[in-house]
């Protein structure tokens, strides 16, 4: 399965800020789909978003709440087989799911900070589903390129643990 994600045309060379990162965009388009079969997992699940690191508190601009900020989203989850999509963590991620409910999803794309698209965003997202009314997971997200004449790229992890409605 092929997955079209972000539109990326523009190489950025980048400074550093925040801690080492280890998401990039090779993470994001090696994702596969898994060997999971069904659909059971679909549907809306109240979900805790908190951030677990302070990885770009040195660039303000770019907009990334605290660690220990926590938020509640409303996340839909789609499974197609071994398929496996999120809506409203950060972006939409896709991904797999294997046969042990085990899943691995990303997303690439460009935001906006300071008044342009100038910031490409790369998240990875694992965890796993203990049932089909709940998962939890484990995740970090890199932004990447230039605000004014600051150069960024930092990363910041997250954890997630969601419920179903």
């Amino acid at each position: 399965m092929t997955m079209h994600l972000l539109f990326l045309i523009i190489p950025i060379l980048l400074g550093a800020c925040g801690e080492d990162s280890k998401v990039g965009i090779s993470n994001v388009l090696g994702i596969q789909s898994g060997n999971k079969e069904g659909t059971a997992l679909s549907g809306s699940y109240t979900t805790i978003f908190e951030i677990k690191s302070d990885g770009c508190s040195s660039a303000s601009a770019l907009q990334v709440p605290v660690k220990g900020t926590q938020n509640v989203l409303n996340v839909e989850v789609e499974q197609n087989g071994g398929s496996i999509k999120f809506t409203e963590i950060e972006s939409t991620l896709r991904g797999g799911i294997n046969f042990e409910n085990r899943f691995e999803a990303g997303a690439a794309d460009i935001v906006d900070r300071g008044g342009e698209g100038n910031i490409l965003r790369t998240i990875v997202l694992k965890g796993s589903f203990e049932d089909a009314n709940s998962y939890e997971g484990k995740g970090e997200e890199r932004l990447q390129g230039r605000i004014g004449s600051e150069e960024v790229d930092c990363t910041f992890s997250f954890e997630v643990s969601g419920i179903r409605k």
